[in-house]
């Protein structure tokens, strides 16, 4: 029962963003993930009760004092508040419920994770090679992923993993090449941005004669995108054109669709932490903010698509935070992240680094508060730095 307890857990990790019915607009969301954490969750109920901890109670309290305040003022928020509140809590519950009842290190389970990783990518270059011969022309790598960028943050703790194997031990290399070249393959800027921290964060110390060979090499692999990829190319013309050009929001509409999901949700969530005193419209509330911010901006009859999935797609974690939360909560989501960083070099912080790599590039690309991987990945954060520094009672009750 316990290997299967953490195989369906590691098989939802992957499975989170692949297995799923969502209706028109993103309305109803149901994935498969969630009947099998239930299942899951009675199994562990049944083993002895638990304590529920106390910060974890209070954060709840929190964000849901924060989503009742904004449902008060809007009452169509109250709907979407309350799948967002019950999708959190799920998820925090079942992961610290899961790491009190499994005993398992988190570097074991994230050692199980990686080399899932692994088979995931080789059967994803099948695909890529099927409809590369079916159509004859370069299509991004996403390993059945929804898109590309998904399958990126997925990935990029293992690539971070496997790149330190291959530095300090001159391990893993077939591993590290095979991560490495999905990533490349997805042409994904944000791809190359976790690149990007995946270097940096395996910098010891930031000196001229490394970091100027890091971002060098980075920069060619951009240059390299660019010119090869059409997507990739057309989403930096587009953005670049308007920060150029200083235009206002009235002119997005003509932009690359990601350019657009990212320039106008970023609009929004500063506007809504600017027009409540930094405090946000309330957990859920984003999607009714972008609505009605935009449509006093944008004709939106002319957007089609573009107007009708962005609402629900705050395009980063951070626009989503901002937006919903507004200051206090980017700055919470800070602290957090600042108070179970690992400065003591060794295995443990390198799996803490690997999951800061995927945080940080979601919380520049991924708008979504819960999946089975995100919160995977956090609560990971919180235990493997228990397991370096030692449980206490008290740390976990």
């Amino acid at each position: 029962m316990k290997n299967y307890l953490i195989y369906s857990t590691i098989f939802c990790v992957f499975a989170s963003d692949n297995i799923y019915y969502r209706s028109e607009f993103n309305e109803i969301d149901i994935r498969l993930y969630y009947f099998i954490f239930a299942i899951n969750l009675v199994i562990l109920s049944l083993s002895g009760t638990f304590v529920i901890n106390k910060k974890l109670i209070i954060g709840l309290t929190i964000l849901s004092i924060s989503g009742f305040l904004g449902s008060v003022l809007a009452p169509e928020v109250l709907p979407r508040f309350l799948m967002t509140i019950w999708g959190i809590s799920f998820m925090s519950i079942y992961y610290y419920v899961f790491f009190r009842k499994i005993n398992v290190s988190y570097i074991d389970l994230f050692k199980k994770y990686a080399k899932g990783c692994i088979l995931f990518t080789i059967f994803g270059y099948f695909e890529f090679i099927f409809y590369l011969l079916k159509d004859s022309k370069f299509i991004q790598f996403d390993s059945f992923a929804t898109e590309a960028s998904v399958y990126c943050t997925l990935v990029l703790p293992a690539f971070f993993y496997y790149l330190q194997k291959v530095i300090r031990s001159r391990e893993n290399i077939l591993e590290f090449i095979c991560v490495f070249s999905g990533l490349l393959l997805s042409s994904s800027s944000l791809g190359f941005i976790g690149i990007l921290f995946s270097f940096m964060f395996s910098v010891r110390k930031w000196r001229p004669r490394i970091m100027i060979p890091i971002f060098g090499t980075v920069c060619l692999l951009v240059y390299f995108a660019y010119n090869t990829f059409e997507k990739f190319q057309s989403r930096v013309d587009s953005s670049v054109a308007i920060l150029q050009e200083k235009e206002d929001l009235v002119n997005i509409s003509a932009l690359n669709l990601s350019s657009f999901y990212l320039l106008s949700n970023s609009y929004v969530a500063i506007n809504s932490a600017n027009t409540t005193y930094g405090l946000g419209h309330g957990l859920g509330s984003h999607s009714n903010t972008y609505k009605n911010t935009i449509l006093n901006v944008l004709n939106t009859a002319n957007l089609g698509e573009a107007y009708q999935k962005a609402p629900f797609d705050a395009n980063s974690l951070f626009n989503r935070i901002l937006s919903d939360l507004g200051y206090w909560g980017i700055a919470a989501a800070f602290i957090f992240l600042r108070k179970y960083r690992i400065k003591d070099p060794g295995i443990h912080q390198i799996i803490s680094r690997a999951i800061l790599v995927t945080i940080f590039c979601r919380l520049i690309r991924d708008g979504r508060y819960f999946n089975a991987d995100l919160f995977f990945f956090l609560s990971g954060y919180i235990v493997i730095y228990l397991e370096k520094y030692g449980f206490t009672k008290k740390s976990i009750n």
